[in-house]
């Protein structure tokens, strides 16, 4: 990408913004919602979008993988992190039949 004019950021940073293809942009990455105030009813509109249970694609914690039931557990004491807090379901009804963590 050619440069072809550089602006400052309009959040007051003080930092360049280039200008490539034709797009003006007037922030950088990451700068646009810096020092906005939104009012109480959209952050909470915001905090609520950002909970599982109001995503188009929660499928209500569980997903298959290789045959392999695993159950959201976020805050499970020994979760894998390459399966990103979800939990095997056979290990979740052995605990609670052990009473123990595994």
């Amino acid at each position: 990408m050619q440069k072809i004019n550089q602006i400052k950021c309009k959040c007051g940073c003080g930092k360049k913004v280039s200008i490539y293809r034709g797009i003006f942009r007037q922030y950088r990455k990451g700068h646009y919602f810096k020092g906005k105030k939104f009012s109480k009813k959209h952050r909470k509109n915001l905090s609520s979008s950002q909970n599982p249970n109001n995503t188009r694609n929660w499928k209500g914690g569980t997903h298959t993988r290789n045959g392999y039931v695993y159950m959201y557990k976020p805050f499970h004491p020994n979760h894998p992190k390459a399966v990103r807090r979800y939990v095997g379901r056979a290990t979740i009804i052995l605990e609670l039949f052990l009473e123990r963590s595994l």
